[in-house]
């Protein structure tokens, strides 16, 4: 189990790794900002840019020192008995669907409900069954309500950067 562990953290951490550095351009080919206009609207892509790639290799780091000192990396891969794979690979295959979902959401409706949409979605596809509660699910809708507009509010207001 702890093989795969590392396995899926190293692929991951290359993963965006590769996003980071597709992205580098782009970003920092944006003005971030001065003294005296504040922040431009490359400060949060190159931010971001900055901040997957530390934590990407954060991870790998942490995750081999961990393991390293249990003595979990030596040995051959195996599977934990209580992980069915199959779930693994249908929520990130509904999270890849979900996630072309936002994005044609967003051209049709706008970013405010296809990002309140998306993040419930989300939510409600990682909260266990049994936690299906009243209270648990309007915290959900309020958190996809409250941070959706915080992330749109963001963009429009602090960054000056319209999300249509």
């Amino acid at each position: 189990m702890q093989s795969i562990r590392l396995t899926a953290s190293v692929a991951m951490a290359l993963l965006l790794l590769a996003t980071v550095a597709i992205l580098f351009g782009p970003s920092f080919a944006m003005p971030a900002g001065s003294g005296t206009a504040g922040l431009g609207r490359g400060a949060l892509p190159q931010f971001c840019v900055i901040a997957a790639a530390v934590l990407a290799l954060a991870v790998v780091v942490r995750d081999v020192l961990s393991m390293r000192r249990v003595g979990a990396i030596t040995g051959a891969a195996a599977v934990d008995e209580s992980t069915d794979p199959r779930r693994v690979v249908g929520i990130g295959l509904a999270a890849l669907v979900m996630l072309a979902g936002f994005l044609l959401g967003w051209q049709w409706l706008g970013f405010l409900p296809a990002a309140m949409a998306f993040v419930a979605a989300t939510g409600l596809m990682l909260l266990p069954r049994a936690h299906w509660k009243t209270r648990s699910l309007l915290t959900l809708l309020a958190t996809s309500l409250l941070f959706s507009l915080g992330v749109w509010a963001l963009f429009v207001y602090v960054l000056q950067v319209p999300l249509r």
